[in-house]
């Protein structure tokens, strides 16, 4: 008696990466429902995610932002030349 063991396999996608866990539970809810460990682990999946979503987007704007700024660069350089008849 008493006891209230759930074996439990989860599964998500997120961001390009699959995360999955089995997990055999004597069921306790917090305040909402869920078992406390199972809410860690979707946390600390999700922070995994978040970062590496996160890391792959400052990448991203890294190269636009260098190419933009080489973009301007070159113009200014060509408006240069004209307006002091360089070259």
């Amino acid at each position: 008696m008493g006891d209230h063991r759930a074996e439990i396999k989860l599964q998500f996608e997120i961001h390009g990466k699959t995360y999955a866990t089995t997990m055999s539970i004597n069921y306790w809810p917090n305040d909402e429902g869920i078992d406390e460990r199972l809410v860690e682990w979707f946390r600390t999946c999700w922070e995994e995610a978040r970062a590496r979503w996160q890391q792959a987007r400052n990448t991203y704007w890294a190269k636009e932002d260098a190419e933009l700024l080489r973009t301007r660069e070159l113009a200014e350089r060509d408006r240069l030349v004209r307006k002091h008849g360089l070259r």
